[in-house]
């Protein structure tokens, strides 16, 4: 399979994400069950091996590497998604779905990556995500509660964020590989 024709199922949620704060009505919910449902679409039309790989800087990437465990994790989430986004269908908050979905395509994309670069940047949009799904609850506790969350995610991601660096320095090798 050639690496353009494949695509990306934590782009997929994402990308619908952004989209279904657009939608109303009946498209949104079909938009609700639609978007996991492609993910999930994707993520079995997946091949295994590294799909992407890209050169930046000195660093070799692989944005979607695909094995069982990774693809089993990646559906996972996607199921999950669609159960959530199911049982939550009549919710009337028009930024807990798709904020629940941004975090969700960021763990896929979490899942999938090759190389530690890729993880470190989904690893930050599961935090923009997570957040969002807080600050959708609109309420003084919840705006409380989001800002310990947000504060330990950034902790946990400067600590991601120094090892990746290590490694890199210390091996020139931005692969995620056993360590």
């Amino acid at each position: 399979m050639s690496e353009s024709l494949v695509v990306h199922p934590a782009l997929v949620m994402i990308a619908g994400a952004l989209l279904l704060p657009a939608l109303r009505g009946s498209a949104r919910d079909a938009g609700v069950l639609l978007v996991p449902a492609l993910t999930l679409a994707a993520l079995l039309a997946l091949p295994e091996g590294d799909l992407w790989q890209m050169q930046w800087l000195d660093y070799q990437l692989a944005p979607l590497a695909v094995d069982k465990l990774s693809r089993l994790f990646a559906i996972i989430f996607a199921l999950m998604s669609l159960a959530g986004g199911a049982f939550a269908l009549r919710q009337p908050s028009r930024l807990e779905i798709p904020a629940a979905y941004l975090y969700a395509g960021s763990a896929i994309g979490v899942v999938l990556a090759g190389d530690l670069i890729t993880v470190f940047l989904f690893w930050e949009f599961m935090a923009v995500g997570s957040t969002l799904v807080l600050w959708s609850a609109g309420t003084p506790g919840a705006w409380a509660a989001s800002r310990r969350y947000v504060a330990v995610h950034l902790a946990g991601g400067v600590i991601l964020f120094a090892g990746v660096t290590g490694h890199l320095l210390d091996t020139g090798d931005a692969s995620f590989t056993r360590m």
